[in-house]
């Protein structure tokens, strides 16, 4: 079986930590870094007070664009090109797509390994499992468990977990991208 290999996008690809620490921060709350999951932080954090820090981080250009990628993610993104493993981000987000292509942009990876060919935005959690279907994904990573449980037609779902927060034996974990290059069982026909 070749490898179809899906990509979450923020807290996947985008290290979004101390942007969250400081955006928590400047509406008045202070949080640690294993606290910035969002299914974390929806918990400590009022509705109304979480959407407010959502658009801070997902549609203020001010603050949204000073993510970094997350450790390792350019060696192992040049290691699937290498070995021709067909890549898609499969990323839900509901308005204003070109925050992602900025950021991808800025760290020198749009359009070189990601274009409008491999780049999918989806509405809701549901909606992913959808789009992984229609391009034959394999294996799924995904830094959100509520997530991966919602991608049932996905064989290989993989729970990227650099904090080390969820406690899960029902996917395979992997803490960083060089964790997953060790771990080569985890992508087969890699």
């Amino acid at each position: 079986m070749r490898t179809i290999l899906g990509l979450d996008f923020d807290g996947v690809i985008i290290d979004p930590i101390q942007p969250k620490i400081a955006i928590a921060r400047k509406i008045g709350f202070h949080i640690e870094p294993h606290q910035t999951p969002a299914v974390i932080l929806k918990k400590l954090m009022p509705e109304s007070e979480y959407e407010k820090f959502k658009y801070f981080l997902y549609d203020d250009p001010e603050t949204a664009l000073n993510c970094s990628l997350m450790p390792g993610f350019t060696g192992f993104i040049k290691k699937i090109r290498e070995n021709d493993v067909p890549y898609f981000i499969i990323s839900r987000r509901k308005e204003n797509f070109d925050i992602p292509v900025m950021l991808l942009q800025k760290h020198s990876l749009w359009p070189d390994y990601f274009n409008e060919k491999n780049l999918f935005f989806v509405a809701e959690k549901e909606d992913k499992n959808k789009k992984a279907v229609e391009l034959g994904v394999t294996h799924y990573i995904d830094d959100d468990p509520k997530v991966l449980d919602k991608l049932t037609d996905v064989k290989h779902r993989i729970l990227f977990d650099p904090l080390g927060v969820f406690n899960t034996s029902e996917y395979k974990v992997i803490s960083s991208w060089d964790d997953l290059l060790t771990r080569r069982d985890f992508l087969l026909g890699f």
